[in-house]
């Protein structure tokens, strides 16, 4: 999934031209690779010392490598992979996300802080070690959870990482948005949220129609637009509408004649297929409700039910009472 962002104004699809950080690159794009280094259920593994130190990943052989496939695309890339951090007491696994610039090479790790009980880690495996036979993975198998959220900057952008599952959290994808304006600049808002999926474990079922759409709530929720680059689909771009958007360019390496991700024959998503895909993302300058107060408004109206429902108890004993 390759896309642009384009420093333009308007009222929906951008940033606004008051925006304090409007002094950017005007009128440059630009291009971003997300995407994450596996086939199917493979992945890039990288080590370190160091937990989240992207100064110590740097050093690794895979990080090389990652900082060269940014320097031949010419373009920021967000890459998917496992991380080891080889501590003094035990080695510590985390999924991650890497931020990797072509002038800098790696700037910035995210790892995940939602982890699937019994896909990535196992529910009080410590206190119940029984409990280690109920997934397929092996006795050891578990990996931790990130410590905070993470902003990958890049020229006048930001954007916030969320890793597969991730983004069907609405109370997690609100604490990213609103933690990872503060990690590394304090001031500067998000302007994309970008997921990295591995779907890979659902081969091609309805899972990945549904997950695609479950992450177009998030947009809506926080008004802003997301890439997500699925190693099995649906990778795709969603504005902050909630609306999938069709790609700029569409290269099907399977049907050179398809020009989308729809198949014109069923109307459904195409999975499962290699594709490049080029896109533009439409920034959205809005800020919503629940980004900032979050689940008030559901907690008032629960309130709300519970008051008019004892009330109603209440009452109706009073009644019963007088007659």
């Amino acid at each position: 999934m390759a896309v642009d962002l384009p420093e333009t104004s308007g009222v929906n699809g951008s940033r606004s031209a008051s925006s304090a950080r409007s002094g950017g690159l005007a009128g440059d794009d630009v291009p971003l690779a997300a995407g994450g280094s596996q086939r199917k259920n493979q992945r890039t593994v990288a080590g370190d010392r160091a937990g989240n130190s992207a100064e110590e990943m740097e050093r690794n052989f895979s990080s090389k490598t990652l900082t060269n496939m940014s320097q031949e695309a010419n373009a920021a890339l967000v890459i998917g992979l496992d991380t080891v951090s080889a501590g003094d007491k035990r080695v510590e696994q985390y999924n991650s996300a890497a931020f990797v610039r072509p002038d800098v090479g790696i700037t910035s790790r995210y790892d995940k802080i939602h982890r699937v009980p019994f896909g990535e880690y196992t529910p009080l495996r410590d206190t119940l070690p029984f409990l280690q036979v109920l997934t397929p993975l092996g006795a050891s198998f578990g990996i931790e959870p990130g410590k905070h959220a993470a902003n990958f900057e890049y020229r006048d952008w930001n954007f916030a990482p969320v890793i597969c599952f991730e983004d069907t959290v609405p109370q997690l994808v609100r604490s990213v948005m609103n933690q990872s304006a503060t990690v590394e600049s304090p001031s500067a808002p998000i302007d994309c949220l970008v997921n990295l999926t591995n779907d890979g474990w659902f081969h091609g079922s309805s899972e990945l129609d549904q997950h695609l759409i479950t992450a177009s709530f998030r947009c809506v929720e926080n008004r802003t637009p997301m890439v997500r680059a699925v190693n099995t689909g649906i990778s795709a771009v969603i504005d902050g509408d909630g609306m999938i958007v069709e790609p700029d360019v569409f290269i099907d390496g399977d049907n050179q004649g398809r020009k989308s991700f729809v198949n014109p024959k069923t109307g459904r998503w195409n999975k499962s297929m290699n594709a490049v895909v080029i896109d533009t993302v439409p920034l959205d300058n809005r800020t919503s409700l629940y980004t900032k107060y979050g689940d008030w408004f559901a907690g008032f109206c629960c309130f709300s039910a519970l008051f008019v429902f004892f009330m109603g108890l209440l009452l109706r004993k009073q009644k019963t009472a007088a007659a």
